[in-house]
């Protein structure tokens, strides 16, 4: 025989967890926690709980729980594993998919493994990836598996045309001309009446 009821607390102790439910009728009861090993998660208060009843008369077990808030979205053979706030939204997931891809997800980052053995991770910011036959991505800037760098060619082109329209005139420095003259030039400039070289 066993029970359903909305998880009213769950409490850690020293070696096991209890969660209370009520069950209806007016009464609640605190049941043994089990999940499985290794499994380190915690349910959050309205969550539906299963209980099923022990050998020991009277004493329950909590099973399962289920978050009725959040719709489901695994297809069939996959697993999502997914972290919610105290208000019960979704924050970050993994999800196992029945492709082969995986998708690690929270509000600021993404990080795809594509079943072709792919690799992705991206922001607002930017991406980095690696592709199946080894090249790699940043930011635009691709590396093939035998190490030639296309996309630099065009940034130098580019710093080149930065550079050339700094020094269109070697003589212009911090926005401004100095104008120079042959050396011993009565005209050009003096310091303590010797003509500067």
């Amino acid at each position: 025989m066993g029970l359903i009821g909305k998880l009213l607390e769950y409490v850690i102790g020293a070696k096991a967890a209890t969660s209370k439910i009520q069950p209806g009728g007016g009464f609640n009861v605190t049941l043994l926690h089990f999940g499985p090993a290794g499994d380190d998660s915690q349910p959050l208060a309205d969550d539906a709980c299963l209980g099923v009843e022990t050998e020991r008369s009277g004493s329950y077990a909590a099973a399962g729980y289920l978050d009725a808030n959040n719709k489901p979205k695994a297809a069939a053979g996959e697993k999502r594993i997914y972290a919610r706030k105290d208000d019960g939204s979704v924050i970050a997931e993994i999800w196992l998919k029945n492709t082969g891809d995986i998708t690690i997800i929270n509000d600021e980052a993404t990080v795809t493994v594509s079943a072709a053995g792919g690799f992705k991770v991206e922001n607002d910011d930017g991406s980095f990836e690696l592709e199946p036959g080894g090249v790699i991505k940043i930011q635009g800037i691709e590396v093939d598996p035998t190490n030639i760098i296309n996309g630099v060619k065009e940034m130098l082109a580019e710093a080149v045309t930065v550079e050339k329209s700094l020094s269109v005139n070697m003589l212009e420095v911090h926005a401004h001309t100095h104008n120079v003259t042959a050396v011993g030039s009565p005209t050009g400039p003096m310091l303590s009446g010797t003509p500067v070289p």
